[in-house]
């Protein structure tokens, strides 16, 4: 069988949204012994979860060692394909040298990069001019929205009809698997003050607000229900009326199930991207970490509460947009790839 190497990295601080889009690639890629490649263990037990192995690396581990290690690691599991997401200072640097030692795939999401790899994948297709220096003939370049990795239940509440009732009542937060800003907290606060509302509080894998959390809940004056670490968020988000979320992929799901949706940028690279989801009416944006007031969240929630006619346009504009095959078309591009024979070291 013929294998297929994944080096990616999660955790509180960087978030968990690289594992779970490879996670999600891995599932798509049958056929392929998947060999995962991470540091820090909140990464590690989610891809555990799943059942991949794993070869673990030191999270204080040179550049140089890394790269020794992976180039042993290749010549001895000789992978048909390299794929590499990660977010490092020297990402230029790294992915030239991997390339040089087996069939890569490359994602990236800021551009301006040197670009040696066989593949790169760049699905941050709303915001941005991303440059890059094709110094590999051949290389293949696939850029958008259409190769967003998305879990693979959600192609299929795309194809669903989703129902927009008049009233709102079942509301929808989650923030991904850290939640680094506890904004999960702060909605809540919001929410408590509408009457007649039940909330579904999703919290990740590496959330550390669990006990505060927990404490609030005890005198919450509305209904819900908190869930963690959850294996059919896609069912959820297909079933809840209205959603606050952070600009990650949790993002593109909603808006592929058809569920309207509030957003709130938990980095800086989901300022932009966010804003132009709003402006392309499929979600609305309530501020980022820093300049996200209270009041204007409330009054956000309220005028979608009262506006069915604004959320069936947001669902229906959302599914238009991200169609949820993501997953599928990048597993093609990696099986077609892999049919080649792997470079020698």
């Amino acid at each position: 069988m013929k294998k297929i190497l994944i080096r990616v990295d999660g955790n509180h601080q960087l978030g968990m949204g690289d594992v779970s889009s490879m996670i999600n690639l891995a599932e798509e890629l049958k056929g392929f012994e998947i060999l995962f490649v991470s540091k820090y263990i909140e990464g590690i037990n989610k891809i555990e979860e799943f059942g991949y192995k794993i070869e673990r690396i030191a999270e204080d581990i040179s550049y140089e060692d890394e790269i020794r290690f992976i180039k042993e690691l290749v010549k001895d599991l000789k992978p048909s394909v390299v794929v590499v997401e990660l977010i490092i200072d020297n990402y230029g640097d790294y992915i030239e040298e991997i390339s040089k030692i087996s069939k890569t795939v490359v994602f990236d999401f800021f551009g301006n990069l040197n670009i040696y790899s066989d593949v790169l994948i760049n699905w941050m297709g709303l915001n941005g001019n991303y440059k890059y220096n094709f110094l590999k003939e051949g290389a293949e370049y696939y850029s958008g929205l259409d190769y967003i990795p998305l879990n693979k239940r959600i192609k299929e509440y795309n194809l669903l009809n989703k129902r927009i009732p008049s009233e709102t009542s079942n509301i929808l937060i989650t923030f991904g698997g850290s939640d680094l800003r506890n904004f999960t907290l702060r909605v809540i606060k919001v929410l408590e003050k509408f009457k007649g509302i039940n909330i579904t509080i999703v919290i990740g894998s590496v959330y550390k607000h669990k006990e505060k959390l927990q404490k609030f809940l005890r005198n919450l004056k509305c209904e819900y229900d908190l869930k963690e670490n959850v294996s059919n968020l896609s069912e959820i988000m297909f079933n809840s009326d209205l959603a606050i979320s952070t600009g990650g992929l949790t993002a593109f799901e909603l808006c592929a199930v058809g569920t309207p949706f509030i957003s709130i940028a938990a980095v800086g690279h989901q300022v932009d991207r966010l804003k132009k989801m709003d402006e392309l009416g499929v979600c609305k944006y309530a501020g980022d970490w820093e300049d996200l007031k209270d009041e204007n969240l409330y009054s956000i929630i309220n005028e979608l509460i009262e506006n069915k006619k604004e959320r069936e346009f947001m669902s229906e504009r959302g599914k238009k947009l991200i169609d949820g095959r993501g997953t599928e078309r990048l597993s093609n591009i990696i099986k077609n790839l892999a049919e080649n024979q792997n470079k020698s070291i």
